[in-house]
């Protein structure tokens, strides 16, 4: 087995989205003074390396409190497709990169002109997920949407992931080392706060002979 961290750590100053609080980490006791030591953490619902809820964006969305765990802990592949490759299959379903001799879509792994499978959490690590290639995740409903921490969720495409009831994650890091091609679990267990969403420890755990 073999666990790869997605999380970015959290730290004093650290980026956040324009408008959000700052991230403040200092510490409060030392152990020379307390026999201890202890820090004080204030930031965001949404600092780091997060999980939105759906009520994040829709008003009747379920609320962090009320969204199944298995909804955080899912089986995963890093879809690598770019908005500018997005093309119509056979059948007029967007589709996703240049395909193989075998017609299989490079990078995708899945066959060309079929929707995406349902029940799979999908990690977009080389480009973000687009309005173009929406409709099929909306139709797979994975258990959640993964972007890389380079790759802010579109405000209009989170909008619509939230109204389908549909998590998803931001910031995740050392995408890099995700294996492509085949399915990995993902656990991005959320703190038990209750409302818009939470930082998560997000991890791959991958099963390697």
């Amino acid at each position: 087995m073999r666990i790869i961290d997605l999380t970015l750590p959290l730290a004093d100053g650290m980026t956040v989205y324009p408008g959000d609080p700052p991230v403040r980490v200092r510490q409060v006791h030392d152990l020379a003074s307390h026999g201890w030591r202890l820090h004080e953490i204030s930031l965001g619902s949404h600092a780091g390396t997060h999980v939105n809820a759906p009520w994040h964006m829709a008003g009747e969305g379920a609320r962090l409190e009320d969204v199944p765990l298995a909804s955080f802990v899912a089986r995963a592949v890093v879809r690598d497709v770019s908005g500018a490759s997005l093309a119509p299959g056979p059948d007029g379903t967007p589709c996703a990169g240049a395909s193989d001799p075998g017609g299989r879509r490079v990078g995708s792994g899945w066959p060309s002109g079929l929707p995406l499978p349902a029940g799979v959490g999908l990690i977009y690590a080389r480009a973000p997920l687009d309005a173009r290639e929406l409709p099929l995740v909306l139709a797979a409903r994975p258990p959640f949407v993964a972007q890389a921490v380079k790759f802010p969720l579109d405000v209009d495409v989170e909008r619509e992931l939230c109204r389908a009831g549909i998590v998803s994650f931001e910031n995740l890091a050392n995408t890099a080392e995700l294996p492509r091609g085949r399915e990995f679990l993902f656990c991005g267990l959320p703190l038990a706060v209750p409302g818009d969403g939470a930082p998560v420890r997000a991890v791959a755990i991958l099963d390697e002979d």
